[in-house]
């Protein structure tokens, strides 16, 4: 997985601006938002693996994957990718807990970035 250094921002809030045509309280409500959305999932994705629902962590990934990427986690995605297939298919399973590890580490990363970044808009 490809990771941002320990000094860099985790979010990239510049796909957010894209939408807001320059609207700071459009960017503000999108970052609460998310701040909020991102750990809900990333609690069903756990929730679901630990229970083997495989259709249920399929569809909290690919969740997952939405909101990664309107934040800016690009360098998330792969692993987003390859755990939505491991889940929709039901292959590779060994490679799970691995991936939802490190995803939600990023992501519980990303929310207290999001949080924070509230503070500055």
């Amino acid at each position: 997985m490809e990771e941002p250094n320990n000094t860099a921002n985790v979010i990239d809030l510049e796909y957010i601006r894209t939408f807001s045509d320059g609207d700071e309280d459009f960017v503000r409500e999108m970052v609460e938002l998310f701040s909020e959305k991102i750990p809900t999932e990333v609690k069903e994705l756990n929730d679901s693996v630990a229970e083997e629902n495989w259709e249920r962590a399929y569809k909290a990934t690919h969740d997952l994957k939405s909101s990664t990427s309107f934040v800016g986690m690009e360098y998330l995605r792969k692993d987003v990718l390859e755990l939505e297939r491991c889940t929709k298919f039901t292959q590779d399973l060994e490679l799970v807990p691995t991936l939802v590890e490190k995803i939600s580490q990023e992501c519980e990363k990303a929310a207290k970035e999001l949080k924070e970044v509230i503070g500055t808009l």
